[in-house]
């Protein structure tokens, strides 16, 4: 009887520590993103990536190659706490900067719904465009492991900055109008 009692309590100990196991990977999405990281990385001084992304309005984006002006990349979630604290201010950036610098919002889609990212959106009145990294290839390439990354790609194509993880506004806004006054003509 005592073995029966012991093996039913070692049985439901296993069932405990396995269900934990699964629930910690669910509520921690970011753990699938790190494994997904594969192939060649993307490194400060690379070329960016050429791609083309969908939008969550439709449109269709290239990345790579000379560009106009600088560009930020902002890789994001939903469910993500720092970018949400992040958002506004990625928003005040796109009214400040206007038309010296493209602004596009990467939503890492495989850990989000579409119904989710509208939520976002519509939340922090975002006007700048919505990209769908829907299998979390492009965020992979630059070696994505925290939301929110931000990557800063100058007028040549070339990535100028990566940072990962939130940071000081001021930074960021340090980094890109550094990169804004070197492409300005003199």
């Amino acid at each position: 009887m005592r073995m029966r009692r012991n093996m039913r309590s070692l049985f439901v100990l296993q069932s405990l520590v396995i269900l934990l196991l699964v629930s910690t990977l669910q509520l921690f999405p970011i753990c699938s993103i790190m494994v997904r990281a594969s192939g060649k990385i993307i490194k400060t001084g690379d070329k960016a990536p050429t791609v083309s992304m969908e939008s969550l309005d439709g449109q269709v984006y290239k990345l790579g190659g000379e560009r106009s002006r600088p560009l930020l990349l902002n890789f994001w979630a939903s469910w993500c706490e720092p970018c949400k604290l992040e958002a506004p201010e990625l928003q005040r950036l796109t009214q400040k900067y206007g038309e010296k610098l493209d602004i596009y919002g990467v939503n890492v889609t495989s850990d989000d719904s579409i119904q989710e990212v509208q939520k976002f959106v519509d939340n922090y009145r975002l006007t700048f465009p919505i990209l769908l990294d829907k299998q979390g290839s492009l965020f992979a390439k630059f070696s994505g492991v925290a939301f929110p990354t931000n990557i800063v790609i100058g007028k040549d194509g070339r990535v100028k900055h990566i940072n990962i993880g939130l940071l000081p506004m001021e930074r960021l806004e340090s980094q890109i109008q550094g990169e804004i006054d070197r492409t300005q003509p003199k």
